[in-house]
């Protein structure tokens, strides 16, 4: 399960969630934080290719307008 947040006063935050293995009980959990530099306020679809998936933010990046970002998770 994946899901991009990004709550009023933050950059944004990208959760990725894996269910656990036979017999355990234990979700395990990744996450990927937007800083303004790197982009802020992730919006639109996500687009996967290649075992990636790539999105834009609605701002941030170094003008401010924006970035196209790639999350890749070994």
């Amino acid at each position: 399960m994946i899901r991009i947040d990004s709550p009023a006063g933050y950059n944004g935050t990208f959760f990725k969630l894996t269910p656990p293995a036979a017999g355990k009980t234990q979700w395990t959990e990744a996450s990927y934080s937007f800083n303004g530099a790197n982009g802020s306020n992730p919006m639109a679809s996500l687009t996967s290719y290649n075992g990636a998936l790539y999105g834009t933010t609605y701002s941030g990046g170094p003008c401010n307008c924006g970035t196209v970002f790639k999350i890749q998770w070994p």
